[in-house]
């Protein structure tokens, strides 16, 4: 497989592989080094030819020496980096891991905007309502009152607003 089993670990909800390790049962980085060695040290991630550091893997798609090796990785038997777009990419597994280091988490997930880490929080914790106070980002508000409702998630502007106007009237 030219080294790519060792460097990547995809996450396919269909298997229980998980790109990043589970820390839970082991002692964390962070309980043992300080903040520059999880920064440089955080992955366990290894580079195919031996450099030091994982290098950039600035490419969105991988190759496969047959259709068979592809089909495992994409079916989550093993282990392997497929296509960047959906983060399988050894780069982004790297960085989540040092992610889940450097904060003393099990794990991480990097987003490539806000807007999509937006999206996804929302749809995983935004089941009982969402509620923005303050200033927010107009992509974020039309997120909430136009695409949202469209996933069955609850509009809450109209409680924050009743909400905010009820807080500045304690304040005076």
């Amino acid at each position: 497989d030219g080294g790519r089993s060792s460097l990547c670990r995809p996450w396919n909800r269909a298997s229980s592989s998980n790109p990043v390790p589970d820390r839970s049962k082991e002692q964390h980085m962070s309980d043992r080094q300080g903040l520059a060695t999880r920064s440089i040290h955080g992955t366990s991630l290894k580079d195919a030819h031996g450099a030091p550091h994982l290098p950039i893997y600035n490419t969105t798609t991988f190759a496969f020496e047959n259709t068979a090796a592809l089909l495992d990785v994409v079916d989550g038997r093993k282990p392997g980096a497929l296509y960047t777009r959906y983060g399988l990419n050894p780069t982004t597994f790297a960085l989540e891991e040092t992610m889940a280091a450097v904060e003393g988490a099990e794990t991480a997930l990097a987003f490539a905007s806000g807007m999509a880490a937006e999206v996804s929080l929302f749809a995983v914790y935004g089941r009982d309502g969402i509620g923005c106070l303050g200033d927010a980002y107009g992509g974020t508000l039309e997120l909430l009152a136009d695409q949202l409702p469209l996933l069955g998630l609850e509009d809450t502007a109209d409680l924050i607003a009743d909400l905010t106007q009820d807080l500045e009237g304690v304040e005076k």
